[in-house]
């Protein structure tokens, strides 16, 4: 079966029967603004190993980057912080060498 292409600002909804969502793209000088916010957000949270920015596709698509030590610590995470995405990146315990 062939699939049309997505159209430009949606993620596919795949087969999981879920409604396209919107992309959300963000610059670096905005990541880099709202990162205060997540560090705060963050501060007292269980399992966070370290907040900071990642480049996710073009030049100008950057978003905020979450390391967490386990699946169950991305719940506590929000998903967008003054408009810049979050992703989470499971990294495991984080010790000094």
């Amino acid at each position: 079966m062939r699939r049309e292409p997505e159209p430009a600002g949606t993620a596919g909804a795949g087969d999981n029967g879920e409604e396209p969502r919107e992309v959300t793209m963000a610059t670096i000088d905005a990541a880099r603004a709202a990162k205060p916010a997540l560090r705060d957000t963050l501060a007292r949270v269980e399992g966070i190993t370290g907040v900071g920015l990642a480049q996710r596709g073009g030049p100008a698509d950057w978003v905020l980057q979450v390391n967490v030590e386990t699946v169950s610590a991305r719940k506590d995470v929000p998903p967008l912080v003054d408009g810049v995405p979050v992703v989470v990146r499971v990294v495991g315990a984080v010790r000094a060498l």
